[in-house]
């Protein structure tokens, strides 16, 4: 089995709002990162 490694680098705004969702609706960590990192890269185009 191969593991992928992902390593980017997340502004404090973005990194506390993510952990006030994740506070909120209390679900899976890396489904979380996934959202918050697809909306990002979309909102910098």
């Amino acid at each position: 089995m191969v593991k992928r490694v992902i390593s980017f680098t997340v502004d404090e705004d973005l990194f506390s709002a993510w952990k006030k969702y994740a506070k909120k609706k209390s679900v899976n960590s890396s489904q979380l990162v996934e959202k918050f990192l697809r909306n990002y890269l979309k909102n910098r185009k």
